[in-house]
């Protein structure tokens, strides 16, 4: 990493000068909002925090670049150039530790005054220690390094324009979309499947892990990242509210992605704060300290640590729940998804194809509601899962799971019966991931 030490060396840390009075410095005003963003607790959600600590760095770059002697000669010259955010930084995902990605991107060459502009506005983020990953690119030199590189291409799917000439990060992001985005999005695709297939070799599923990797690991923050990043290649997806827009998920399904989602992002800021550094793996040693910040009670026979564990692992199998489910309606062949399969004894009320175990009809449920129950049972006897449709349906007719359902026989004997059976921890999965249990 690139650090200087003596990038103010010799000049006035403070701006302009107000009625006599100084104004701060871009980075002097940086470190203020950064010190007070920090000092706030739980009273703040995660994505919140994440929304005014990137809008705290979009500050600081606007400023910079408005006070820049090379900015301000390169737009005498006529030179063309932007700064983008990218990666995280271009999701507003930026987190206490987070690194500060950008792209500084010309139009067909890149000016000796580039690497002016690196020192009077890069150099004061690492004298800070701030951990910044960032490229000098023209825009054929981004078209060709996204053909090449999965890395540089999804975090060229989240650029956002900072400041500069506007017209020119819309120029590569026209041509990005038209020459590598949409004739790559099958490819893409498929690598981001072997990502995951990766991921789970390497991470495991978080939403089980006594020390689950918030971010890397399944059903943590990069199964969400998949998610956008096929949206974009695949349905055209401009923002994440265009997962509901454009019906990847349901209007209730966004809203449990959003809560699941806070809740990482929550916990993810307060590890990064106790480790004083970027830090996704959420150890032992800091499982008591966030379960306290975060406020969970004290309750006999249930500690804190295991409520905030326990709504942790929830958060993350529901993240993953809506993952896989996004893979099985938009990227898995549509030739397979009606193919019945034949399971015996399987009730006219239940069907069952390649998606797995689905309800005859909506109506059926109310007008029979232990069809909740007996889906379970057959998926915990016969090895099929539920379908995407089948667990939106019991998400649908929870209401109906009451005392009253409870406590009829044949709901209680199925589910009795259903802990013997050879597929219970499927069933009792899917049972969680739809609020059935």
């Amino acid at each position: 990493m690139i650090r200087s030490s003596k990038a103010g060396e010799g000049k006035d840390r403070h701006g302009p000068r107000l009625n006599g009075a100084a104004m701060a410095s871009p980075i002097d005003e940086l470190e203020s909002l950064r010190a007070r963003l920090q000092d706030t607790g739980a009273e703040i959600s995660g994505s919140l925090f994440q929304e005014r600590h990137t809008e705290v760095f979009d500050q600081y770059f606007r400023r910079s670049v408005q006070e820049s002697p090379q900015c301000h000669a390169l737009f005498r010259r006529g030179i063309s150039f932007g700064f983008l955010a990218v990666g995280g930084y271009g999701r507003r995902e930026l987190c206490l530790h987070s690194d500060i990605d950008l792209v500084i991107l010309f139009d067909k060459r890149i000016p000796q005054e580039a690497s002016g502009i690196v020192t009077e506005i890069l150099y004061p983020l690492w004298d800070l220690g701030l951990e910044l990953g960032y490229g000098t690119r023209t825009v054929k030199d981004c078209m060709k390094l996204a053909a090449e590189d999965l890395e540089v291409l999804t975090s060229l799917m989240d650029a956002r324009f900072l400041c500069g000439d506007s017209p020119l990060f819309l120029k590569l992001a026209e041509k990005l979309q038209r020459k590598v985005f949409r004739p790559r999005s099958r490819v893409l695709v498929e690598k981001l499947l072997a990502d995951q297939d990766a991921r789970t070799q390497k991470f495991g599923d978080a939403s089980h892990r006594l020390e689950p990797d918030l971010k890397e690991g399944i059903g943590g923050l990069r199964d969400y990242h998949h998610m956008l990043w096929m949206a974009k290649a695949l349905l055209g997806l401009r923002v994440p509210r265009d997962l509901e827009v454009l019906g990847a998920l349901s209007s209730s399904e966004y809203d449990q992605l959003c809560k699941h989602l806070d809740v990482v992002w929550q916990i993810r800021r307060h590890l990064h704060r106790l480790s004083g550094r970027a830090n996704d793996r959420l150890y032992f040693e800091y499982q008591d300290p966030i379960a306290q910040t975060l406020g969970y009670p004290e309750r006999k026979g249930f500690p804190p640590v295991e409520q905030f564990l326990g709504r942790l692992h929830e958060a993350m199998a529901g993240i993953k729940a809506l993952h896989r489910a996004f893979v099985e309606d938009h990227v898995t062949s549509p030739s397979k998804q009606s193919v019945p399969v034949h399971v015996r004894g399987l009730p006219p009320a239940l069907s069952a194809g390649k998606r797995g175990l689905s309800f005859g009809s909506p109506e059926a449920i109310p007008a029979d509601p232990p069809l909740l129950m007996e889906i379970f049972w057959w998926s915990a006897r016969s090895g099929m899962t539920l379908s995407r449709e089948a667990l939106r349906l019991v998400g649908e007719f929870l209401h109906l799971v009451d005392h009253r359902f409870r406590t009829k026989p044949q709901v209680s004997d199925r589910f009795l019966e259903m802990l013997r059976a050879p597929y219970l921890h499927q069933a009792l999965e899917k049972m969680l991931e739809s609020g059935f249990l």
